[in-house]
């Protein structure tokens, strides 16, 4: 049986919902549509002659081929990635990496739409990312940059404000029903969820 040779940006976008197990992520990633990203999908999968996905909702789940295409494509990737090393070295640029925490929420919705054009503008360099809310320690852990939520300053790093955050409180319409003209100490006293800081911040502002 002769393989179909698949067009990179079928298993460009095949990558990328398989790993987001989204569209509407995968083609922000791409800085695609969500229907080119599908199209791309549909006729990877015409090509092949089988699915690999499962569509449960909104989700797209690896099915068993799927699973099995998604390692072969990995290793590509690995493989390409170090063939464009090898050629830049080659060329006589320096190759640098930069190593970077930041809150999973964050690198989804902001940083990784922007990763495509940033690397389109910083080829020397390769970012490794950590998406992560736990505390680190920057320089024992050897990251160069980290991206966070906060006011700053923190000893012994510098830090730049990207942009404020606005917070709102949102609650089930019956809980909102019965807040309705009473003291911030009624909504202090029911169940909050999210983080305690960012509640304590909020309070303080209100």
């Amino acid at each position: 049986m002769r393989l179909p040779r698949l067009p990179l940006q079928y298993l460009a976008a095949f990558r990328a919902a398989a790993l987001h197990q989204n569209l509407r992520a995968a083609s922000e990633e791409l800085n695609l549509t969500h229907s080119a990203v599908s199209q791309q999908i549909r006729a990877l999968e015409t090509q092949l002659g089988f699915d690999v996905f499962d569509r449960q909702g909104r989700r797209v789940v690896l099915n068993a081929a799927g699973a099995a295409l998604l390692r072969g494509v990995e290793r590509a990737y690995q493989e390409l990635d170090q063939g464009l090393r090898a050629a830049t070295a080659a060329h006589g640029i320096e190759q640098r990496s930069l190593r970077v925490t930041v809150l999973p929420s964050f690198a989804q919705r902001w940083l990784l739409p922007r990763l495509g054009r940033w690397h389109a503008r910083h080829p020397e360099v390769t970012i490794e990312i950590e998406a992560t809310a736990r505390l680190v320690d920057l320089e024992r852990e050897k990251f160069d940059l980290a991206l966070r939520q906060g006011l700053g300053p923190w000893p012994g790093l510098d830090s730049e404000p990207l942009f404020d955050l606005s917070m709102l409180p949102v609650a089930s319409p019956a809980l909102a029903h019965q807040l309705i003209g009473q003291p911030l100490e009624a909504l202090a006293q029911a169940p909050l969820l999210g983080d305690a800081s960012q509640w304590e911040d909020w309070f303080a502002q209100a």
